[in-house]
């Protein structure tokens, strides 16, 4: 065992006895892609010597190596933890900080460098269970943040993201085991499908919700035949509308009409009816919808939510404001709030992570957590805790 493995043993060791000790429970659990986002407000030239959208997520090739160093050498970037769940779960701990440390735990990879260093310190910092794969074969994934006018594309170099194997995630289940909630989205399904399908099977065993994110658009356009197969464990999908949209394509439900969308995803066939499927489709400054099936009533409802207010001359970048709607919202379910509840997490989050560079957060939370109304779910979660509330606008 090399000096780092035995530092990183005694680290975990600790860590478990800490939690022992105080009974701290893992109310989320996300698996997926780590990275380290290389961010930076970039000039226009830089798209077009990179044939890259403005804004929009593509993976990067060969091609885009140089811009890598280019980001570094030219426009003094700024370095953050990066990746989807990651972002999601980094969101959620920073939420639940308020009613305790180590709420929410991460599986990864990372490579054995400098950048996996430095995610594996940051992470610690922010008092989350940190379970990273290391491997020596590839370097830790990185993902290009382009900006520009409060837009950006994304350029994602996966590395060592994608090389998490089945049998590391097999070592980690107890921690998978222990967690209230499983969260993760498409991007996994090309890293480890096997692993994808195993957190899901476990999740429907123990009656537990699984939450998916569809992730991206070219990721539904290229993997629907996986997340079809994905869809019937999923207790809340959460996606945009261009996401929505190359679903509803898809699956030929012939509509552009984001509610309609929004219910026939929530109809799709599900393995536990107890609990009803909950879908939010996501609109940028206009208002998200959630829509509701309950399978043993075989009733749908819907509401519709304004986004938090905010000055234009306040919005520093967009990155990862969808992964910061989405802490708030799983942040929401495993407490048991009711929608408008949880819909006012996810708002508040998003609002907040577009005012910083990338999704970090201030250090000052202004969303209490703390509820009067009694949580509207058991606690073996069977049914949503996104029921409807006397006062929910109803579509």
């Amino acid at each position: 065992m090399c000096i780092r493995d035995s530092i990183n043993a005694e680290y975990m060791g600790i860590l478990r006895q800490i939690m022992v000790d105080k009974k701290m429970e893992t109310l989320i659990l996300g698996i997926e892609n780590p990275l380290l986002d290389i961010s930076a407000n970039v000039e226009l030239d830089i798209y077009t010597r990179f044939d890259l959208p403005i804004d929009a997520t593509v993976l990067a090739e060969e091609k885009h190596l140089p811009l890598f160093k280019e980001l570094k050498e030219k426009y003094k970037p700024t370095y953050i933890p990066g990746g989807s769940t990651q972002n999601t779960i980094r969101a959620a701990q920073w939420l639940l900080n308020q009613m305790q440390p180590y709420a929410c735990c991460y599986i990864g990879s990372v490579g054995d460098d400098e950048n996996g260093k430095k995610l594996e310190e940051i992470m610690k910092d922010a008092k989350i269970k940190t379970l990273y794969y290391i491997t020596k074969d590839k370097p830790t994934g990185c993902c290009g943040v382009l900006i520009r006018d409060n837009k950006r594309c994304l350029l994602p170099l996966l590395g060592a993201a994608i090389s998490i194997p089945t049998d590391y995630v097999k070592s980690q289940w107890k921690a998978i085991e222990e967690a209230k909630l499983i969260y993760t989205t498409g991007y996994f399904i090309s890293t480890n499908m096997e692993a994808l399908m195993l957190c899901a099977q476990h999740a429907f065993d123990t009656k537990k919700p699984f939450c998916f994110n569809l992730a991206a658009t070219f990721w539904v356009s290229k993997y629907g035949k996986e997340m079809s197969e994905i869809m019937p464990y999923c207790d809340l999908v959460i996606g945009n509308m261009e996401e929505a949209l190359i679903w509803s394509k898809g699956k030929d439900y012939k509509t552009e009409d984001k509610a309609e969308i929004a219910k026939r995803i929530a109809m799709e066939p599900k393995k536990n009816q107890e609990r009803a499927r909950t879908v939010v489709i996501t609109q940028g400054h206009l208002p998200s919808h959630a829509g509701i099936y309950d399978f043993k009533t075989k009733t749908y409802n819907s509401v519709s939510v304004e986004p938090t207010k905010i000055d234009r001359k306040n919005i520093v970048d967009t990155n990862g404001a969808g992964d910061a709607f989405a802490a708030g919202l799983l942040v929401g379910y495993v407490l048991g709030r009711d929608i408008g509840t949880c819909l006012k997490y996810a708002n508040y989050m998003g609002w907040e992570c577009i005012q910083q560079i990338g999704c970090v957060f201030p250090k000052e939370c202004k969303m209490s957590l703390s509820d009067k109304q009694k949580p509207r779910r058991s606690d073996n979660f069977q049914h949503s805790p996104f029921d409807m509330q006397k006062g929910d606008t109803l579509s």
